[in-house]
C-alpha cells in the first residue's frame, strides 16, 4: 500500500514537468514571434523614412537651378556644399558613438573599436557616391527633375537587385524569383513609359 500511494504522486510530479515545460516552450515562441515582428515593424518604419528622405533630396538642387543657379556655375558648386554636410553629418554621428560607448564604459564586444578597412570601405563608398551624384545633378539639369532623377534613382536599384539576384544568389524560390522578375518589370516598364512620355 504505501507503495501504491507514492506511485502516483511520481506520476504527477512528471506530469507537471511536462506541463511547465509546454507553458515555458508556449511563452518562448510567442516572445520570439512578438520580438521578430517588432523587428520587421521597426525595419519597415525605417525603410519607408528612408524612402521619403531619399525621395526628395534633390528638390534643393532642382530649386537652386530654377531660382539661385548663376551663369559659369556648374552642379559642382551644389555639391560640395552637399558632400561636406554628409560627410560632417557622418563623422559627428561616428564620434559621437565612441564617446557614448566610452561613457558607458562598453566592454570590447559591444563596441568594438574601429578597424581601418571599415574605415577605408566607407571614405571609398563616399566617394562613389560623390562621383554618381555629379552624374545625377548633371542628368536633372539636362533632363529636368522628373526625368533626370527617376533615370538616377531607379537605375541603380534596378542595377544592384541584377547583381544580387545573378551574382550572390540571393533571391531564391520560384515564387521569390517570380516576385523579383515582376518588380523589375515594373520599373522597366516605368522608365520605358517615361521616355515616350517625355
Amino acid at each position: 500500500k504505501p507503495y501504491s500511494r507514492a506511485r502516483p504522486a511520481v506520476t504527477s510530479t512528471h506530469g507537471d514537468a511536462d506541463s511547465r515545460a509546454d507553458a515555458s516552450a508556449s511563452v518562448g515562441a510567442e516572445d520570439s514571434a512578438a520580438a521578430a515582428f517588432s523587428t520587421r515593424t521597426v525595419g519597415v518604419l525605417l525603410a519607408v523614412f528612408a524612402g521619403s528622405t531619399a525621395g526628395v533630396n534633390a528638390v534643393p538642387y532642382d530649386i537652386w537651378v530654377a531660382n539661385e543657379m548663376q551663369p559659369g556655375e556648374t552642379p559642382l558648386h551644389f555639391l560640395f556644399s552637399t558632400a561636406v554636410g554628409i560627410y560632417g553629418t557622418s563623422t559627428l554621428i561616428f564620434l559621437l558613438n565612441g564617446v557614448v560607448a566610452a561613457i558607458l564604459k562598453k566592454q570590447p564586444e559591444d563596441a568594438p573599436p574601429p578597424l581601418a578597412s571599415v574605415i577605408r570601405g566607407a571614405y571609398l563608398s563616399g566617394f562613389m557616391w560623390a562621383v554618381g551624384e555629379v552624374g545625377q545633378l548633371i542628368a536633372i539639369q539636362n533632363l529636368g527633375m522628373a526625368e533626370g532623377y527617376v533615370f538616377c534613382a531607379i537605375g541603380p536599384v534596378m542595377l544592384s537587385a541584377v547583381i544580387s539576384a545573378v551574382v550572390f544568389k540571393e533571391i531564391k524560390g520560384k515564387q521569390n524569383t517570380a516576385a523579383f522578375c515582376l518588380a523589375l518589370g515594373l520599373q522597366a516598364a516605368g522608365v520605358i513609359l517615361l521616355i515616350l512620355g517625355s
